[in-house]
């Protein structure tokens, strides 16, 4: 079995008071590993302001 994971691109902004990039945010990365360790072929898909844009 296969799966995408989409997560939209993510800015910490009230934690550091700057734009700071969280790549990618960890709940995601748990359900990817978990995914994985189960036998899953699990690709991971950012999606930008650009890519919603067009």
């Amino acid at each position: 079995m296969r799966v995408a994971v989409i997560y939209p691109e993510v800015y910490e902004i009230a934690k550091y008071h700057s734009d700071r990039k969280e790549f990618p945010p960890f709940g995601v990365l748990y359900l990817a590993a978990s995914m994985e360790k189960a036998g899953i072929d699990v690709r991971l898909f950012k999606v930008t302001q650009y890519l919603l844009n067009k």
